[in-house]
């Protein structure tokens, strides 16, 4: 799998080489000056922060409407993004995302009972690495200043991450009471990494509210090549373990919310999502422009 991610990486590198070469061929034919080789490339760097949710074995797409608020978590993030033409820029991204989910904010009736019943919970701090290749819809402006108030655009990328799911120890083991957050790998000596690698895409909207600054917008959906974020899989029970948080669905307190579950019970059985699992963030972003510095003319002899 990490092979894999280099060879992608690879080759998105690739083709930010290969975009730059294209606008200088096309500049050239005709031997007239075509609008691209005029453009003036330029940074700017973003700082953002929003929600983020998680999708997988914990909240399915089925039953991500009934408890996304209630997963819902945060995300802050810093990107360096270079405008290379009208239409195309590279960024790279820096992220840390806060995921969770608790099979607790399902009802106890109804089609995810079978999850209530297994009563796992986790949260995850996602530490994201990315490269993204970003689409401008709009052309953007020869000259910086004179850019677009409203500016959309499309990405994808590959991203590199790093994960560690925890979980709240058993409330009435060994004295009832909620307990703090411990690492599941540590708990469970689980054998899956905890590195691994997500594909990026998603779209955004810039708004122009100064000449170097812009406000923007932006929803991402990511799709891990990991089904462990929340350190449940779909064949999660061919791992046997004895491990008191592997197995809660005993548990007569929920060690996250509070839930008592003394009264409950239930043969139905939990439904999973088939593959990895996904997350999806939103932010509110904060745009600076780096001007375009301009050398001063030889003086005269």
């Amino acid at each position: 799998m990490f092979k894999k991610g280099i060879f992608l990486l690879f080759f998105l590198c690739l083709g930010i080489h290969f975009v730059e070469a294209q606008y200088w061929f096309l500049g050239q034919k005709g031997k007239k000056p075509y609008y691209l080789t005029r453009f003036k490339s330029h940074s700017s760097l973003t700082f953002g922060a929003g929600s983020a949710n998680y999708i997988g074995d914990l909240a399915s797409f089925g039953g991500l409407a009934s408890v996304a608020v209630q997963s819902m978590r945060w995300n802050a993030g810093f990107q360096y993004t270079r405008h290379f033409s009208p239409h195309f820029s590279t960024a790279i991204s820096l992220q840390y995302i806060r995921i969770a989910g608790d099979d607790n904010y399902f009802s106890p009736s109804g089609t995810y009972a079978g999850n209530y019943g297994r009563n796992l919970h986790f949260r995850t701090d996602i530490k994201e690495f990315g490269v993204l290749q970003i689409y401008e819809i709009f052309p953007n402006a020869q000259k910086l200043l004179k850019r677009s108030y409203i500016s959309p655009y499309l990405y994808l990328g590959l991203a590199g991450i790093m994960f560690d799911p925890m979980a709240r120890g058993n409330f009435d083991y060994p004295s009832p009471g909620q307990k703090d957050w411990v690492s599941l790998d540590d708990q469970e000596n689980a054998s899956y990494s905890k590195v691994s690698f997500a594909i990026p895409f998603g779209f955004g909207l810039r708004y122009k509210v100064g000449p170097l600054t812009d406000i923007g917008f932006d929803i991402g959906y990511r799709v891990s090549m990991t089904d462990f974020l929340d350190d449940v899989s779909d064949n999660r029970y061919s791992r046997a373990s004895s491990k008191p948080l592997f197995n809660r669905a005993y548990e007569t307190t929920a060690a996250n919310t509070l839930v008592d579950r003394s009264t409950f019970a239930t043969n139905a059985p939990p439904s999973f999502l088939a593959g990895p699992d996904h997350y999806i963030t939103t932010q509110i972003r904060l745009i600076y422009h780096l001007p375009i510095l301009i050398g001063n003319p030889p003086l005269p002899q």
